[in-house]
């Protein structure tokens, strides 16, 4: 799976991007994605790329963090293909989990947040503004979906996002998708934003503390798959999805905070 520790964090274009968005989905997803017209596919994807993710790092002032490049468009790219690689590399998910409607679900996640008046909100410590504005994010989600003209793959679509905003623990697929956003968020900057070799004091604390929260809002879709999940082979390859990530974490950031989360996830799952 090619991911944020296997490449520069230079914005990629939006050429490539929306063409890897396509081949990162499965084939009923891409069936299902392209029978949304052309001209407005192409605008909600040119809406993704407007927006520009990462600027809570910069207002907190962690490491390399103005360097750090990342839209909305190449979050989605990156979460649909880490959904395709996790689902192709543990089969068994499949039984239980429609991919096609996790990539549907993850896909349309941030459909809010291509309207004008909306943007990227950060997900803690949010002005008074922000958490104004996070509230209004679903109703800027309906507008978005009302656009599309056939009926069903309306409906469908507005069913799903409205799925992920409900974020029922038993829903498999809506916790599947909200598991690749929240890891796809925090582990993939990793390398760059919660590198701590050579940063500041003050730059490792608020890294670590920042890290806590992440970590935590990261593990909890998780161990709702693992709780719901009817056997112990689908439950076993959603800690192995967990491990890994957490893996890659410690190879930059705190290592309190991976391991910790290793061993309270083992006990609790």
């Amino acid at each position: 799976m090619r991911n944020r520790t296997e490449q520069s964090f230079h914005p990629s274009s939006f050429h490539e991007l929306s063409s890897r968005f396509r081949n990162s989905l499965f084939p009923e997803a891409r069936q299902f994605y392209e029978s949304i017209p052309e001209g407005l596919r192409d605008q909600y994807e040119r809406g993704l790329y407007r927006v520009q993710r990462g600027g809570f790092f910069i207002a907190q002032g962690f490491p390399n963090a103005k360097d750090f490049n990342e839209t909305d468009l190449e979050h989605v790219v990156l979460g649909e293909e880490r959904i395709k690689n996790s689902m192709e590399t543990y089969p068994v998910l499949q039984k239980y989990i429609n991919r096609a409607d996790t990539q549907v679900a993850f896909g349309g996640h941030d459909s809010g947040e291509t309207h004008l008046r909306i943007n990227d909100v950060p997900p803690f410590g949010r002005t008074p503004r922000e958490e104004i504005v996070k509230r209004l994010e679903p109703w800027a989600a309906h507008l978005v979906i009302a656009k599309i003209p056939n009926p069903r793959v309306r409906e469908e679509t507005l069913l799903l996002y409205d799925r992920y905003i409900e974020n029922d623990p038993k829903d498999l697929e809506i916790q599947f998708a909200r598991y690749t956003d929240r890891a796809q968020g925090t582990i993939d900057p990793a390398r760059l934003v919660f590198k701590i070799n050579g940063a500041t004091r003050e730059q490792r604390r608020k890294v670590t503390e920042h890290l806590w929260i992440m970590v935590a809002r990261m593990v909890e879709p998780a161990i709702n798959l693992i709780t719901y999940l009817p056997t112990e082979e689908a439950r076993e390859a959603v800690k192995e999805i967990v491990f890994t990530d957490l893996a890659e974490l410690k190879k930059y950031g705190p290592m309190q905070v991976p391991e910790t989360f290793e061993k309270g996830f083992s006990k609790s799952a």
